[in-house]
């Protein structure tokens, strides 16, 4: 077995578990037990397996599985359910009947990819929290190899790609996703890119280049939305989302999007020029910036498909934008790494 950077083989990975509660079961004095308050739950390592399924049946050939190791720990979860979307994204993008009886819809990300899994409780099994999972989607790099960096490994440090493998590879997701309807979701890319992907047509639905370029890679994806009570326009909101280069600087993008109502399907898209652009950064940065401010020993470090697990988590440990949808506010958290770090770029 193949040590992680954090010291955890396969078997330790897999153990991790993914655990679902009813948040109003677990307030409420009729509950049992605590079994009474799970929903369900599901090991990593049967998450992987249906990884691997899914990527059978879309026929990727010759590449080897897909390991706990290799994806290493989950970094994201989002629900997908109806009511939670509808939180989120514009109510008219999301379907109105309720989802069958028992099922949730989970977005999980890992540091190099992005699975969507539905859940099934099987009522019909002894376990009290038995269930079912498959796989819907899954967007990130089919060579293993790609998974494996490391930087305990020479042999992976090594390594040298073909241009045509290294072109592919910077399209893979560089963010987590953000929906912006019941069944497109938004990341960002290696190569600059935004991108759309429909999980019912099983394809990119639409894609633009960010402002920041080729070069500055989209690490944040995010709704932004407001929240219905905050807006009186009687038409129908478009989506709206902001996204972040690894330079700090984000860009409010609002969406041309419609879909039919009883499918989901898209009927039409356009991504229209940013209506605004943040870069918080810059204006707090001279106000506060003195002789005794904090300073770190963190370098500036540039976010690639390469960069090792421990470099992407420093990394995004340094800045992380929020929206507020009841206020219509954008929020941007700096750690002091990140401002002493963006110091330095800018001199």
């Amino acid at each position: 077995r193949r040590p992680s950077h954090l010291g955890l083989d396969d078997d330790d990975l897999g153990s991790s578990q993914v655990v679902i509660q009813d948040y109003e079961d677990t307030l409420s004095h009729e509950c049992p037990d605590a079994n009474g308050r799970v929903v369900c739950a599901f090991f990593l390592r049967e998450l992987v397996e249906k990884i691997n399924d899914h990527r059978s049946a879309r026929g990727v050939v010759g590449a080897a599985p897909l390991t706990a190791s290799s994806l290493g720990a989950i970094q994201h979860l989002a629900f997908l359910d109806r009511e939670a979307l509808r939180e989120v994204v514009p109510r008219h993008l999301v379907r109105d009947d309720p989802p069958p009886d028992g099922m949730h819809q989970l977005l999980i990300g890992f540091r190099r990819c992005l699975v969507a899994a539905s859940l099934f409780r099987l009522k019909d099994q002894s376990e009290p929290h038995a269930r079912g999972i498959t796989v819907r989607l899954f967007l990130g790099p089919e060579d293993p190899r790609q998974y494996r960096v490391d930087e305990e490994d020479e042999e992976e440090k090594g390594r040298t790609w073909s241009e045509a493998a290294w072109k592919q590879w910077k399209r893979q997701p560089s963010s987590f996703a953000a929906p912006v309807s019941e069944h497109v979701l938004a990341y960002g890319c290696y190569d600059g890119g935004l991108r759309f992907y429909d999980s019912i047509g099983r394809r990119q639905a639409k894609s633009a280049l960010g402002p920041n370029g080729r070069n500055v890679p989209i690490v944040k994806v995010i709704n932004a939305n407001p929240s219905r009570n905050t807006t009186n326009n009687a038409q129908p909101q478009r989506p709206r989302i902001v996204c972040a280069g690894s330079n700090g600087v984000g860009y409010l993008w609002e969406l041309e999007l419609s879909v039919d109502a009883s499918t989901g399907q898209i009927t039409s898209f356009d991504i229209p020029p940013p209506l605004a652009t943040f870069d918080a950064l810059a204006a707090v940065v001279p106000r506060t910036l003195s002789e005794d401010f904090p300073t770190s020993d963190l370098h500036p470090i540039a976010i690639a498909p390469t960069s090792t697990h421990s470099q992407m988590d420093r990394f995004h440990s340094q800045f992380e934008p929020t929206f507020d949808p009841h206020r219509n506010l954008l929020v941007w958290i700096y750690s002091s790494d990140g401002i002493a770090a963006a110091t330095g770029r800018r001199g």
